[in-house]
């Protein structure tokens, strides 16, 4: 069946959040589907995830992980699976796993691998949650991930406003190719993009600086506290160290100047003040 223009745009999807960091890498066969799916074309297909274990494993983590985060932060997380047009783009939408109004954060859920670097993967989900960020009007935008089998772990995304301004150009570049029924791949060339470095500096030996920031006085008192003790907690660990390499394999028990030294069962040495 071959349908017009008009009959193909009636039938047209719109572009989702989760297909952002797949736009952003050039994913060409990604990026080839999801023109198909837009463009209303007999011949797209939804792919059946009924057989890929992670993703799977994913939907029925995300729901588990979303309620612990919740209960352990006692901020409530609503609007779930809630879906959110762009405000200017009518063509573009996002699913929301989670929505914290006490700050306005839009919160994603995601298991991933234990083997896999945690670097990578949110480096990865940026895009996305610059697209939930512009529907939503967010001010802030955070990972809820867990990884391999650890307690889910909330980090937050700061996002480059330069690298921002480029994913909705691209955005809007492969509309326009779902407008003109063009591929993609012969108007919008993909690369894959990073974005800058969001780690910033903070000299706090700077008096101004520390003003800037509620937390400087506090952090500057451990670290002082850190340098003070430093050499003593090296000398700690050294003693210890050398406590364990001494005692004799058949002593089980040793006391000295107020200090026990234990072996347990497994071999394990340990050591702790006792009273006087």
């Amino acid at each position: 069946m071959t349908l017009s223009p008009a009959q193909r745009a009636a039938r047209a999807e719109k572009i989702t959040a989760s297909f952002l960091p797949h736009l952003m890498e050039g994913d060409g066969p990604a990026i080839h589907d999801k023109w198909l799916e837009c463009i209303g074309d007999p011949a797209w297909k939804p792919r059946d995830s009924a057989d890929n274990w992670a993703m799977v494993l994913g939907a029925h983590v995300e729901p588990l992980a979303l309620d612990w985060h919740e209960r352990r932060t006692r901020h409530e997380l609503s609007r779930r699976g809630e879906v959110v047009v762009h405000p200017a783009r009518p063509f573009f939408c996002c699913t929301l796993d989670a929505w914290r109004a006490d700050d306005r954060t839009c919160l994603d859920c995601k298991w991933i691998d234990g083997h896999n670097r945690l670097d990578d993967w949110v480096v990865h989900y940026i895009p996305q949650l610059i697209g939930q960020r512009g529907c939503t009007g967010a001010d802030r935008a955070a990972l809820l991930v867990v990884h391999g089998g650890a307690a889910p772990q909330e980090i937050e995304v700061r996002i480059d406003p330069e690298y921002e301004a480029l994913v909705w150009q691209r955005v809007d570049q492969f509309w326009s190719c779902v407008e003109s029924l063009t591929p993609p791949v012969a108007v919008v060339p993909m690369a894959r993009i990073v974005p800058p470095e969001q780690w910033r500096t903070v000299n706090l030996d700077d008096a101004d600086e520390r003003a800037r920031h509620n937390w400087a006085a506090a952090m500057c008192e451990h670290l002082g506290a850190w340098r003070e003790t430093r050499a003593a907690a090296e000398r700690n660990d050294a003693a210890r160290a050398g406590v364990k390499s001494l005692l004799p394999e058949d002593v089980g028990k040793l006391h000295f100047a107020g200090v026990q030294v234990r072996r347990n069962r497994a071999g394990a040495v340990s050591l702790k003040e006792t009273a006087a």
